[in-house]
């Protein structure tokens, strides 16, 4: 699978290996410094079914000779390993922070 990636779209769309234009959400840049790779995790901003709209895609940002940037699959297993960490954090992040809104919400409830 290779996609394309437009950063300057708000909030961005991906071209499908059949071509399709789908407009995405992206949630995460970063960069792993061992090895200068860059990588996004995003997500379909019109999922197609309500068993797509929490699924999450992470991919390899890489520039091509035009300068244009696009996003391929990764396929290097240590890459693949330190993503689902990075995957992981913020998926706890994200969750402590609902879990703290949830305690507040009882906070003022209670009192």
């Amino acid at each position: 699978m290779k996609d394309m990636i437009d950063k300057q779209s708000t909030p961005g769309y991906v071209t499908d290996s059949n071509g399709n234009e789908l407009e995405i959400e992206i949630i995460l840049e970063f960069e792993r410094e061992e090895n200068g790779k860059r990588f996004v995790i995003y997500k379909d901003k019109y999922p197609e079914n309500d068993e797509d709209q929490d699924s999450y895609f992470v991919a390899e940002i890489v520039t091509v000779d035009d300068g244009s940037e696009e996003i391929i699959d990764i396929e290097d297993e240590d890459d693949v390993d330190y993503c689902q960490k990075v995957f992981d954090e913020f998926i706890d992040e994200i969750m402590s922070q609902e879990m703290g809104d949830e305690e507040e919400i009882e906070e003022t409830i209670v009192s």
